[in-house]
């Protein structure tokens, strides 16, 4: 919490770090962690009072979902700024971002109680049961890391591309020179 209230205050306070699209998205990112895990840590155990503990159930469900979605524009903004080299982001993409990853776990928050109050009830947690956990917070998380884990794969493959481009670019005798530290690099293995 402490290294999130610190990330916060000096991605918020600092003009020459603040503008950058990353630096917002980052933002969002960390506000939604930090407030999960407040209420996680205020809340998990109020299962004595039914108020209190649906109240932390629906928020800690959905500030853990739209954290991780904000997860999820982060790797989609570096998958446009690496793959799409440079690419072009509209005026809105903040915004629109905003409105997904701020909006969506909303609509999971209410279809999990439109679909039963008690489904942020357990015996010891004030958390997701069974059926509700895996529809309306598994299921988005793990599109989220498959997404993410595609977009990991193609910026990869990108900065692999543009580092070979770079020794390709490069005189004979310095390209001899890396082929022999990666044939020493093959023989320490």
């Amino acid at each position: 919490i402490f290294g999130l209230i610190l990330s916060l205050v000096g991605l918020s306070v600092f003009r020459v770090i603040r503008k950058p699209m990353a630096t917002k998205v980052h933002i969002n990112m960390s506000a939604a962690l930090l407030l999960a895990n407040v209420t996680f840590m205020v809340g998990i155990d109020e299962v004595g009072s039914p108020i209190a503990c649906l109240t932390c159930g629906l928020l800690c469900h959905y500030f853990f979902l739209a954290a991780i979605l904000w997860m999820g524009v982060e790797g989609f903004h570096l998958y446009v700024m690496i793959v799409r080299v440079f690419g072009h982001l509209s005026n809105r993409f903040l915004l629109k971002c905003a409105a997904f990853a701020w909006g969506f776990p909303a609509v999971m928050v209410a279809a999990t109680l439109g679909w039963d109050v008690n489904n942020y009830e357990t015996i010891k947690f004030c958390w997701l049961t069974k059926t509700p956990m895996i529809c309306f917070f598994m299921a988005p998380v793990m599109i989220v890391i498959l997404i993410n884990t595609y977009m990991f794969i193609r910026v990869t493959q990108e900065i692999t591309k543009s580092q070979n481009r770079k020794t390709d670019n490069l005189p004979s005798n310095q390209q001899s020179g890396l082929s022999d530290v990666r044939d020493k690099l093959v023989q320490v293995r």
